[in-house]
C-alpha cells in the first residue's frame, strides 16, 4: 500500500494547514501501529470524508491520521 502524508498533531490542532516542502511518506503498517490498530479509544473525530485518529511514532511524534 502507498505510504500517506501525515499532518503533525499540534498543527492540525492549531489549524495550521500550511505544508511545507519537504513530505514524509509511511507505510500502512507504521501507521496503523502509531494508532493502536485504528482503536477507537484514538479517534478524535469523524466526518464525511473519514475518521481522524491520534497516532504516536516510535520517536513520541503526536500525529493525527485520516482514514479514508
Amino acid at each position: 500500500m502507498p505510504g500517506r502524508l501525515i499532518m503533525n498533531m499540534k498543527s492540525m490542532l492549531e489549524g495550521n494547514r500550511k505544508w511545507t516542502d519537504e513530505v514524509q511518506l509511511f507505510d500502512f503498517l507504521t501507521i496503523s501501529s502509531s494508532t493502536n490498530n485504528f482503536s477507537n479509544s484514538n479517534k478524535i473525530r469523524h466526518g464525511g470524508f473519514g475518521i481522524v485518529y491520534k497516532g504516536t511514532m516510535e520517536d513520541g511524534q503526536e500525529i493525527a491520521v485520516k482514514k479514508v
